[in-house]
């Protein structure tokens, strides 16, 4: 959000890396330099043509001349509903791929094994969203362990650590299983 990361872009990026979200505009990725982001990143919540991910190109293009990473987040949509089925995450993904992002943030498809053939695909980092909130902490950190086991960099979550209780813990537990290949019971010692 623009306002944030001009009122504290100087306090946060000192301690975290700043990703804009913007629009499919290629004169973003300039501001975007200037204000001085880590990268940028473009969302897409896709019907199952797939229309809008040409859109991604000028932007990539435009992160390539001024040397800043793209994040592609894409998410599957059919009958208005969000799709985790392996089919849908990989074709997104690789689209998202195949037209210039650096990484890409998407759906996990439920299992550690079905979602290494989504990994497997790419030759670009893979991330998972965290969606909408979950139930218990348990289940967080078990959809994080399985993204790790199966390739994942890593996540992009929101709700599921602003939300928490001890939104500090949640991001303590989530980064021991990323960061020291922590178990998932290891991991909720941490958060309870």
């Amino acid at each position: 959000m623009l306002g944030v990361i001009k009122q504290y872009g100087d306090i946060l990026s000192s301690k975290l890396g700043l990703i804009w979200s913007i629009p499919p505009v290629p004169d973003y990725v300039q501001e975007a330099v200037k204000m001085g982001v880590d990268a940028v990143k473009l969302t897409f919540f896709a019907p199952p043509d797939y229309k809008q991910i040409g859109g991604i190109l000028p932007v990539a293009t435009e992160c390539e001349n001024w040397g800043i990473p793209l994040l592609v987040e894409f998410v599957p949509f059919i009958d208005n509903k969000k799709v985790s089925d392996v089919k849908n995450v990989q074709f997104a993904s690789r689209l998202a791929q195949e037209y210039g992002a650096d990484l890409v943030k998407t759906m996990y498809t439920g299992s550690a094994e079905t979602f290494k053939e989504v990994t497997d695909i790419l030759n670009i980092p893979v991330v998972i969203l965290g969606g909408e909130k979950m139930e218990n902490d348990r289940q967080v950190l078990e959809i994080i362990k399985g993204c790790v086991e199966a390739g994942g960099a890593g996540v992009a979550m929101g709700r599921n650590i602003w939300q928490h209780k001890d939104p500090v813990k949640m991001t303590r537990a989530i980064g021991a299983i990323l960061h020291e290949n922590a178990s998932v019971d290891e991991a909720l010692k941490i958060v309870t």
